[in-house]
This record gives structure tokens, sequence and C-alpha cells, in this order.
């Protein structure tokens, strides 16, 4: 259904990424979209802005305009489209950072913990969130796509004690930090799926010639998810792909240990390639998360022990390959008793080197 604008015609309405509690990317120019009846007017207007910026409804009703932002603040802001006789509200908007997360289960991990896992120091920092009031957090619903979808489910969420604890931990860390390093506004929108392949999240395009890689799984109901090719990038990350954002936190590896392994410095390297051309903001910061340390086990896809340093040489070798990108290590932040938990609780340090990473490069 996403897949097709044509759900929306009928009725004005913004994208799911344009809404109330929203935060913009400060001092570019922004893309305002949604839907409306095929070949509609629609003007946008903004607070900052003097004068509104129109567009039209393509024939499949959607409509986008360009919007140049202001520089970061707390100041609440509104942004509305109208089209004929319709209004659509987007209220509480913010001019700060935003950053994109996406990954699988230890990116997807949530602040109150999960998968038999607590997240350290969680129930302080859920108590205590409500002070980071320009930190906002888009969760896009998991969601599968053959073909590249204009829209995903989600809404964004202020920061506090009832909406933190669904918050991703490490992008939670990672706004919180650099909400106050910078004394901005910071958004993260959190596409991510736990036990996902990095395939999951490359498009048709780039996987055609992958020999290793079956195109007809994507279709088959039988195959798992998260091992299905392109399925999350058409669903997932092309719609988030749209919004403007300053820059991708990168955690994902765990599920190609067995699968791909000694292809995943190319891969990452070609799907951060065309990440940056989809979302069309030049080298923006690419941020890779190493793999924590866990005892691979001889499972169901042969002896695994040695793949987990090999993984970790590919993101290291990715790191370098891919411009304007950077690792930061992890080997430090498994405590004894967790190597075989795959989800550490350490969180708070990943984020938090995350965010000094992206001070230095952004």
């Amino acid at each position: 259904m996403l897949a097709s604008a044509a759900s929306f015609a009928g009725n004005l309405k913004f994208s799911s990424f344009i809404g109330n509690n929203m935060v913009l990317q400060q001092s570019t120019q922004v893309r305002i979209w949604g839907f409306a009846n095929p070949g509609a007017s629609v003007s946008v207007s903004a607070t900052w802005l003097s004068s509104p910026v129109s567009g039209k409804a393509d024939s499949n009703g959607r409509w986008e305009v360009m919007l140049r932002t202001p520089a970061a603040s707390f100041t609440p802001q509104t942004v509305k489209a109208r089209s004929g006789g319709e209004t659509v509200t987007a209220s509480n908007v913010l001019i700060g950072e935003v950053w994109l997360c996406s990954g699988q289960s230890n990116m997807d991990m949530r602040l109150f913990g999960g998968y038999g896992t607590p997240v350290e120091g969680s129930l302080q920092e859920i108590a205590q969130s409500g002070k980071y009031k320009g930190v906002r957090h888009f969760d896009v619903q998991k969601a599968q796509a053959l073909t590249p979808a204009d829209d995903a489910a989600g809404e964004w969420k202020e920061c506090n004690p009832a909406n933190s604890p669904a918050f991703s931990a490490v992008g939670y860390f990672f706004a919180t930090r650099l909400s106050e390093i910078l004394n901005v506004p910071v958004g993260i929108i959190n596409a991510s799926w736990g036990g996902s392949v990095i395939e999951a999240w490359m498009s048709e395009g780039l996987l055609k010639d992958c020999p290793d890689v079956d195109l007809a799984n994507a279709s088959d109901s039988k195959v798992n998810a998260m091992y299905k090719p392109m399925i999350m990038y058409n669903a997932m990350f092309r719609p988030a792909s749209q919004y403007s954002i300053a820059g991708i936190l990168w955690f994902q590896g765990e599920s190609n240990i067995s699968i791909s392994y000694l292809e995943y410095a190319d891969r990452l390297t070609s799907m951060a390639e065309l990440w940056r051309q989809d979302i069309g903001r030049g080298d923006i910061p690419f941020l890779i998360v190493e793999l924590t340390p866990y005892d691979y086990y001889d499972g169901p896809y042969g002896y695994q022990d040695e793949h987990g340093p090999i993984v970790r040489e590919q993101q290291f070798m990715a790191s370098q390959r891919i411009p304007n990108a950077a690792i930061v290590g992890t080997n430090d932040l498994t405590y004894p008793y967790e190597q075989k938990q795959i989800h550490a609780s350490q969180k708070r340090q990943i984020g938090e080197r995350l965010c000094y990473m992206a001070l230095l490069k952004n």
C-alpha cells in the first residue's frame, strides 16, 4: 500500500515524516511533501518564512516543495499546507540537527531494554529524559516492499519519561549528548530491523550483480523477512531518505557473520554511496559501529568463531573507503558475562562515541 501514493489520493495530507513535534535540519533546503488530489495546487507556509512556497501534485497525487530553514532554535514553529479548501498543520516544529539511525537489533534496541538484556543506566535516563526538550524521535515502523515506497508509517515523539523508553537506546544517547553539547534541538529517525542482513538495506540495482543473492527471495513468504533482499531499503529507507538529514549512524553486521561476510566491505561501501545519492546532500557523515564482542558458536551455518574478527575488519575497510566515514570501537564495551549475549548493555558509551565522532566529522 505504501508503494503507491494513490493510497493517499483524495485528501490533502503530509507525509508521515512531516508532522507535529518534528525537527527540521537547520540552515538548508528541506523537503516538505505529502499527498493530495492528482494535479492539485498546494501552498506551503512556515512561521519563519515571509511568503508561502507553491507546488503541484503529480498524477499519483504526490507533491513536494523545498523550504529554506533558519539557524537552529528551540522556538516552536508551525508548517501549514493548503490546497483548495483543505489545510493540514504541523505544530511544535523545531529547527536543529537530524540524524538517521539504521541497522539491526543493537540499533533498534530500546532504552527500556529488550532481547533479554537491560540497557545500563536506563532507569535514571528515562526518569530524567524530560529535561531534553529539544530531542525528538521518529520510529519508522517495520514494513516490506518490492519497489521503492513514497511513505512509511511512524510519528515524531517528544523526549519525556512517557515516550523515551521506546526510543532507540543508541539513538537516545547520541541525540541527548549532541543536543547538550551544541545546545540545539536534535531529531533522530530510527529505521532498523532486528536480525536484518545488509542485503535487505540495498537496492535491487545494487544486488542484481551479486551471484549469492536470490532476488526472488524478496517475494517468498517462506523466507524470514530479515533475510529478504531489498525489502527494507524499499519500504523503510527510501521514504526516510526524502527527509533532510545531517548524517547516518549504522549499527549492523551480526547477521552477516555467516552470510557474505567476505563481501561485507564492498556492499557497505556501495550501500553508503547509494544512500547518500538518495538523500541528496552530498557526502554527509556515515558513522559505523564496530560489532561488539560476542562468542559466535558452531551453529547451523557452520563454525563462526573466526568470522567476527573478519567482519570487524570488513567494517574498518569500509570506513576507509567511504568518504567522510568513520568507525567507533566497541571491543571494551562487553562485560565478561555478556560474551554469549549479542545485545550488550552498554549502549550509552556507544551513543556518546558516535556523538563525539559526529562533532569531528560534521
